[in-house]
């Protein structure tokens, strides 16, 4: 486990605590769970993963009155949005003083910004429930939360203020999803909010690895770069991601190993969801960027089998998604890393054999991992 992991591996341990002393309205003899809540939260967890990943009929609902579903949401999705947002400010090196939290719920977008370092965070909600769990929170951080209503479907042009970074965490999804033009609306919603950054500031939208979502997200990316809106982060192609015409099946998702809280991998276990990986959709956004395009890629596939048994991986290089594969008769030394390969690895590829949907690997061909 790495330095990173380390840090957010702690610092859920140690909001888990807290959040399991909230969820009990601060009365309670142990921070620990006993199995009957155990129980009661992993089947909140399974009707919450229905309503909000399955059929998502909970999307723009109330459902954190409920007091079970709120443990269920604490104590399992909460800790997991709070890492995803961490582990895109660790890569990305994002730093700043000003940050923006929309559609910020109980808070794990807006304190993973404070345990950043981050001084002030301006979040909007509309459900006061979740803004006050909020509030309580950001007291035991070094930094300051102000709260601000709004319904921002309603009033898309009601964010006032200038901000290094603006984030949404699994919020675009909600805003006219039942719209046909909701790709539209949502890319004139996010220009507004360019005027709301300072300079150099940035926008991250973070989304359910889901395929529906995830393709939406990727049609988002595609209307914003015809606007001068640079992708900074994760995709290496700058320009139009073609994997939209692909098979409606095909889509792209960023993934991470994490060391798992204990409560969480009981809570998942019970629950029967595989939670030992970090998996979520995101982009990195900034106005006019100044950027040089890599000469490396960015594998964005699990390993791939064929029956003859060729191994192969999509990845994404500045001419966009294309395939690497490598026969097992041509494996060398200067090649063998490539059946280790994961997603989330950047690679160079040396003297590769090109094809029509993109690289083979040959004998002589090497793979250097970055």
């Amino acid at each position: 486990m790495n330095k990173t992991e380390n840090i957010i591996f702690d610092r859920i341990n140690f909001w888990t605590k807290e959040l399991i002393k909230l969820w009990r309205n601060n009365q309670f003899t142990s921070y620990n769970l006993s199995e009957r809540d155990y129980r009661d939260i992993s089947e909140s967890v399974k009707e919450l993963s229905n309503g909000l990943i399955g059929d998502r009929a909970l999307i723009g609902k109330k459902y954190l009155a409920d007091f079970s579903t709120l443990g269920a949401y604490l104590l399992y999705y909460w800790p997991v949005s709070y890492a995803q947002t961490r582990k895109i400010l660790f890569d990305n090196q994002i730093k700043g003083q000003n940050a923006l939290d929309l559609g910020a719920g109980p808070g794990p977008c807006s304190i993973a910004l404070l345990d950043h370092g981050f001084k002030h965070v301006t979040s909007y909600e509309k459900i006061r429930n979740s803004a006050l769990i909020l509030k309580k929170l950001s007291g035991l951080t070094k930094g300051n939360v102000i709260l601000k209503e709004a319904d921002l479907e309603k009033n898309s042009k009601a964010v006032e203020g200038k901000y290094d970074l603006i984030i949404m965490g699994h919020f675009i999804n909600e805003l006219w999803s039942s719209n046909e033009n909701k790709i539209n609306l949502r890319s004139e919603f996010i220009q507004n909010l360019l005027n709301n950054l300072r300079k150099d500031g940035k926008i991250c939208i973070i989304e359910p690895a889901l395929t529906k979502t995830s393709r939406d997200l990727i049609k988002l990316r595609n209307y914003l770069i015809k606007s001068n809106i640079t992708v900074v982060s994760p995709c290496i192609n700058k320009g139009v991601c073609k994997i939209i015409n692909e098979n409606e099946n095909t889509t792209c998702h960023s993934e991470f190993n994490w060391k798992i809280n204990p409560v969480i991998s009981k809570i998942s276990r019970m629950a029967g969801i595989k939670k030992d990986k970090l998996k979520f959709s995101y982009l990195l956004l900034q106005k006019n960027a100044h950027f040089t395009l890599p000469d490396h890629y960015l594998v964005v596939s699990d390993k791939l089998i064929s029956k003859s048994g060729k191994a192969r991986f999509f990845v994404c290089g500045k001419e966009g998604r294309v395939s690497i594969s490598l026969n097992k008769k041509n494996m060398e030394n200067g090649n063998n890393i490539f059946l280790k390969l994961k997603r989330g690895d950047k690679i160079k590829i040396i003297d590769p054999e090109i094809t029509e949907n993109g690289f083979s690997i040959k004998k002589e061909s090497s793979i250097i991992k970055i």
